[in-house]
């Protein structure tokens, strides 16, 4: 069971009955199940967000303690108006469209300001009225966000044995290579925060939507389509190195080619240490440090007179900021 809509029970105390939603791929709520995993509401909508099924079964749910407030894509629905609220505006599911101007029309001229979610319900959400983006990129973020919390706990563990080894010898040389791991699980511990926060202030962009695109014939780009930041990755490893390019992005970074490219790897192997593994390069990676100018002058793929020399190009730089 998920409770989808934080603080969504009937009452605060221990004693009153705690009700769970679970919501589809749009974040709409499909049924309700009480304490003991019992539905005690089923919903179903029509395209738009217009209520099409909604049963009740109060046998396990008094009619006052009515939960279908949060339907369509988790959204609130006033029961005196019957219009969703989404924080900037009001939707009207019956008439299909918001009840006043889109904040963010002027950058969809060929939008009507009132259309909802650009006339594709089924694909797209809007999740708060303004911006408009595929509920699978939100998803992906998400499960990256999760592999981060999980690879921060190894290393935070790790950190653990090594720290209790150092205390227990005395050999100089094994102190010394000890204290280098340290040192370098906690660099990788860094840049897996600046992953994080990264992939959170993308999530709070208002101007630039991004969006992943799993390509197995390109690996190493980062496209752009209008203001859409495309995102092209083969596999997870390589999503987190792009991840970085498009953090980079949004925090418009002066960087040199060469500078972004080892931050790039750097996180990529904090991520995943193994990934290094299949890199036609002069030697082995063994930590973040190693990832230097010299590494990458030895990749076979890789211009480093060229990416040392420019930096990146914003196309909506002066525009946006």
């Amino acid at each position: 069971m998920e409770r989808t809509i934080a603080d969504n029970y009937i009452g605060k105390d221990e004693n009153e009955p705690v009700f769970y939603y679970h919501s589809d791929h749009l974040g709409s709520a499909s049924y309700v199940t009480n304490g003991d995993g019992k539905v005690t509401q089923t919903l179903n909508y029509l395209p738009y967000g217009e209520d099409w099924v909604d049963l009740q079964n109060f046998s396990e749910m008094p009619a006052e303690n009515n939960l279908g407030v949060y339907k369509f894509n988790g959204k609130e629905k006033d029961a005196e108006s019957g219009y969703n609220y989404y924080g900037a505006r009001y939707y009207d599911s019956e008439k299909l469209s918001w009840l006043s101007v889109d904040p963010m029309s002027d950058k969809y001229p060929s939008l009507s300001p009132y259309v909802y979610c650009a006339d594709n319900p089924v694909k797209l959400i809007d999740p708060n009225g303004m911006e408009w983006d595929t509920e699978s990129d939100k998803k992906q973020a998400n499960e990256i966000k999760e592999l981060i919390c999980v690879r921060q706990k190894e290393i935070n563990n790790r950190l653990s044995k090594i720290s209790q080894k150092i205390q227990k010898i005395t050999r100089k040389s094994r102190i010394e290579k000890l204290t280098r791991e340290q040192d370098d699980l906690n660099a990788q511990k860094e840049l897996l925060s600046s992953l994080l926060t990264g992939i959170n202030d993308i999530e709070k962009e208002e101007d630039i939507k991004y969006t992943f695109k799993d390509n197995d014939k390109i690996c190493n780009t980062l496209g752009s389509d209008i203001e859409k930041i495309i995102i092209n990755y083969n596999g997870m490893a390589n999503k987190i190195h792009e991840l970085t390019h498009a953090i980079q992005y949004e925090h418009r970074n002066n960087w040199t080619i060469l500078q972004k490219e080892e931050n790039a790897y750097s996180t990529q192997y904090a991520f995943d240490n193994a990934s290094f593994s299949h890199y036609n390069a002069s030697y082995y990676i063994t930590s973040v440090k190693s990832i230097n100018a010299e590494w990458l002058k030895s990749l076979h793929f890789f211009d480093y007179d060229q990416f040392n020399r420019e930096r990146t190009i914003y196309p909506y730089k002066d525009k946006i900021r």
